[in-house]
């Protein structure tokens, strides 16, 4: 779980660029929580709120992808590691 925080950490700092996308994408998805909440449970997101939710999903996911893959290269490493002992 560390390696996988940390290569966040080495992406988010890795540019500017980067940090400000990072902090755009938290702001925004705590907006559209705030959003989703005050549409009540009963009546539900409407198709806009809907689209907004899984564009901001799916650069969520694009944001993640460099940590699953060092999390990945922790854990083959780790396995490799057992095998020599």
């Amino acid at each position: 779980m560390l390696g996988h925080e940390l290569a966040h950490a080495v992406w988010h700092l890795a540019s500017p660029e980067r940090a400000r996308l990072a902090q755009r994408l938290q702001g925004e998805l705590e907006e559209q929580a705030r959003l989703l909440l005050a549409a009540g449970a009963g009546s539900g997101p409407g198709p806009e709120l809907q689209e907004q939710v899984r564009e901001l999903e799916q650069l969520a996911w694009e944001l993640g992808e460099p940590a699953e893959t060092a999390e990945v290269a922790i854990w083959e490493e780790m396995r490799a590691s057992r095998r020599l002992r």
